[in-house]
């Protein structure tokens, strides 16, 4: 399996980015590239006392993925080293495991390494589980990672 281009889906939070040290060696193994991708959530409201108006979408959006983007580009410089190139991409959608497929299949991933938090039973249930839904729904290889 040629790994030319693997995507590395984070929250941002210090436990999303358990995979990105073993991505890192798998790209220079490869000689391929990695993708650091975030999603901000897209949160869409009906505005108060006009059920009919078109929803009002978040007006701090641009301002919350310029926010993602610039720390993606912190963490792609501890990556980048041993000839890997490190793209970042922020993304705006309501789904985020759709983003990350539509990401991946678009842009020609071989494989996909993120991080699963751990949660299980009730929170679980009730939150969902990107890595859970994004294994079950690739059609590209999935890497996974649990917590340390």
């Amino acid at each position: 399996m040629k790994l030319d281009h693997i995507l590395l889906p984070t929250d941002l939070s210090p436990q999303s980015t358990r995979a990105f040290e073993d991505a890192h060696e798998l790209a220079v193994a490869g000689g391929g590239q990695l993708t650091l991708l975030t999603v901000v959530p897209e949160v869409v409201v009906a505005a108060h006392g006009a059920p009919l108006a078109p929803p009002i979408g978040d007006p701090e959006a641009p301002a919350k993925a310029a926010a993602a983007h610039a720390q993606l580009k912190e963490m792609a410089q501890d990556l980048e080293r041993d000839g890997v190139k490190v793209n970042v991409k922020a993304l705006h959608a309501a789904d985020t495991v759709r983003a990350i497929l539509d990401y991946a299949e678009a842009n020609d991933v071989d494989l996909i390494a993120l991080s699963t938090h751990g949660h299980g039973g009730w929170r679980r249930l009730v939150l969902g589980s990107v890595a859970e839904r994004v294994v079950r729904e690739s059609s590209i290889p999935v890497l996974t990672f649990h917590r340390e």
